[in-house]
């Protein structure tokens, strides 16, 4: 935006709105940037709590080139309030051998505010996260987000997990090592190689073609969804690995939990349901777990869906296709490889998905889909229900290929390739019948 005239406390602005603002909750900010830029150089920071290797505060069209930062007890490059910017080929080892880190707050990389940035090719690693976003805090009091993160790339980067981390409290070795907060947008995550998984908040999130491993105890979500404001999500071709054995019964969900954690407090707090409508989509992703022990009953995927009290409205669709999803061949009994589920246990009335369509997915060693009862209010967790082309080899490790409970107006079962179940390979518990004209009636089975 262009400020184009200033008269007393009138202010008339030109440019693009990337969404709507209501006036009496916006704050406007002038700014007055500096154009800084950092190449080549190492630096070694004081290893003491709030202590920064780079701090830039609002800051515009710089760069920071081949730089290494080092032993900072906060953060190693912290930015805040920037624009148009680029980090590239830059190191931040977060804590020096010689110094333990005592605090929780350590980050490799962390963006404040800032938009329209390229981080590429930079190599990350952090106590609690190696690189994050946020708004500086109270990022949701009085629904308000702060300012957002905007407008960033971040490709081709290695987020390396600190060893040292798992020997920390378990607030910070359960957590991952890419993580976005609420006021996060328009952000392009690409060819990263991750350690110890990612988290995605936000809304009109990019998160494609990244290799995440997950090589720590961190509850094991190789991508967590918390703080989501709408779903204008897309997983494409990400490889998902997980590494290790993990805390006993903590190996639900192994894969991808989304969405996750949400409040509906009135003034909300810092974790917020969903403001917006929209599609998430979950395409071309390879998922395995390479170690035997996985538990009996595990779920490695869930989706919920959790609205906000304010929520605006917008359908909400999940599109899931193309993925391989495959779990060790280990004799155990898998409660089949994903969940659907609503919001139960909150205050307001849950509902469910508006569709949900499975397509030319590949399940080894596993069932397919579970779709959950939720709240008593709420017998079913999706309206339309929708599986073409999926291919199922149990390999007599799941009961049931597919467990779909009550999906309200419309289920479609189409070429599905099922074997190896121990018991029923489509379990269905739908009020639904089967008609031949889809257009006129609301309740529609078909089982091809």
């Amino acid at each position: 935006l262009i400020v184009n005239t200033v008269v007393g406390n009138q202010i008339d602005i030109y440019g693009i709105l990337l969404d709507s603002y209501t006036a009496s909750l916006a704050t406007i900010f002038k700014m007055n940037p500096v154009s800084p830029s950092v190449e080549d150089i190492t630096i070694l920071a004081p290893n003491f709590q709030g202590a920064l290797a780079i701090r830039f505060n609002v800051a515009k069209d710089f760069t920071i080139n081949n730089v290494t930062a080092t032993g900072a007890g906060s953060t190693s490059i912290g930015l805040r309030n920037c624009t148009d910017f680029s980090v590239s080929s830059s190191y931040s080892i977060e804590v020096r051998d010689d110094v333990p880190s005592t605090s929780s707050t350590e980050y490799g990389m962390a963006l404040i505010g800032c938009q329209r940035g390229l981080i590429d090719g930079n190599t990350l690693a952090g106590e609690r996260h190696s690189f994050t976003t946020g708004s500086g805090g109270n990022d949701f009091i009085n629904n308000r987000i702060g300012i957002p993160v905007r407008e960033i790339k971040i490709t081709g980067n290695h987020l390396v997990n600190d060893s040292r981390s798992k020997f920390h409290s378990a607030a910070i070795g359960t957590l991952q090592n890419f993580d976005l907060h609420g006021n996060s947008e328009y952000i392009v995550a690409t060819g990263n190689t991750i350690d110890n998984g990612a988290v995605i908040a936000g809304n009109h999130i990019k998160f494609n073609d990244n290799f995440i491993t997950g090589s720590n105890d961190n509850g094991n979500n190789l991508i967590r969804g918390t703080e989501l404001q709408g779903l204008d999500i897309e997983i494409v071709g990400n490889t998902l690995t997980a590494t290790e054995p993990h805390t006993p019964d903590s190996d639900d969900r192994i894969f991808i939990l989304l969405p996750f954690e949400y409040s509906n407090e009135t003034p909300p707090s810092s974790r917020r349901g969903l403001q917006h409508g929209g599609t998430v989509v979950v395409r071309n992703n390879k998922m395995r777990c390479t170690y035997d022990n996985l538990a009996n009953f595990s779920i490695p995927i869930e989706f919920r869906l959790r609205k906000d009290i304010s929520f605006t409205g917008g359908e909400c669709h999940l599109i899931v296709e193309d993925n391989e999803i495959a779990l060790p061949e280990n004799g155990n009994t898998y409660s089949n490889a994903i969940r659907l589920a609503t919001s139960e246990g909150f205050t307001t009335t849950p509902t469910p998905w508006d569709s949900v369509t499975s397509r030319d997915n590949k399940f080894i060693n596993c069932g397919a889909w579970r779709t959950a009862l939720g709240d008593d209010t709420l017998q079913y967790s999706t309206k339309e229900f929708v599986v073409i082309n999926d291919t199922i080899d149990a390999k007599g490790q799941a009961d049931s290929a597919y467990r779909i409970e009550n999906a309200e107006d419309i289920l479609i079962v189409e070429d599905v390739k099922i074997k190896g179940c121990q018991k029923q390979p489509l379990f269905l518990t739908c009020d639904a019948l089967a008609v031949k004209d889809t257009t006129t009636l609301t309740k529609v089975l078909s089982i091809k």
